[in-house]
């Protein structure tokens, strides 16, 4: 069940994705750390091995709350009509990055430093659903090839907003 705080961010993002209000400022962002579960999978966003390291592969697996599936989710940037966050790992304090421009590249983690790589466009899809459109490639976060088992990789594809494209917080 939803607090009333994920609520408030699942509305606030419906809003910001439609241009109804002001994106907030980074002060009034949400700063606690929130599990992406898979519209279609139903596993956790969570970074392979609980690695620490650049470059460490961002994958699906069980959800269990531990720190490695925990993101942070940070303004860092609002422009009229649209807001783009980082997601930053709450166990190694790195950023969810993609390395390249290219549709099917899966995405990793990388040390904070605010490049495009790293700013999504958190949008409202439908009723507890968000997509997460990456603002230096234009393409979506997505559970590569419907895939079901944990420790598949999450890459980056063409936005469509299928289930494996969808996530929810937690």
């Amino acid at each position: 069940m939803l607090n009333v705080r994920r609520v408030m961010v699942l509305v606030a993002a419906a809003l910001l994705g439609a241009g109804l209000f002001a994106a907030p400022s980074a002060a009034a962002a949400p700063t606690n750390p929130y599990l992406f579960i898979n519209g279609y999978s139903n596993l956790c966003l969570d970074v392979a091995y609980g690695s620490l390291d650049d470059g460490a592969r961002v994958q699906q697996w069980d959800c269990y709350g531990g720190p490695p599936e925990r993101w942070h989710l940070e303004v860092v940037e609002s422009l009229p009509g649209m807001t783009y966050y980082r997601l930053r790992n709450d166990n190694s304090g790195r950023c969810l990055d993609v390395p390249d421009n290219t549709p099917g590249t899966g995405v990793h983690q990388w040390g904070c430093w605010g490049g495009w790589m790293q700013q999504w466009q958190v949008t409202h899809v439908a009723p507890n659903s968000l997509q997460l459109r990456n603002r230096q490639s234009g393409l979506c976060l997505d559970n590569r090839d419907w895939s079901l088992p944990p420790g598949t990789t999450i890459q980056q594809w063409h936005c469509n907003g299928a289930a494996v494209q969808l996530w929810r917080l937690a």
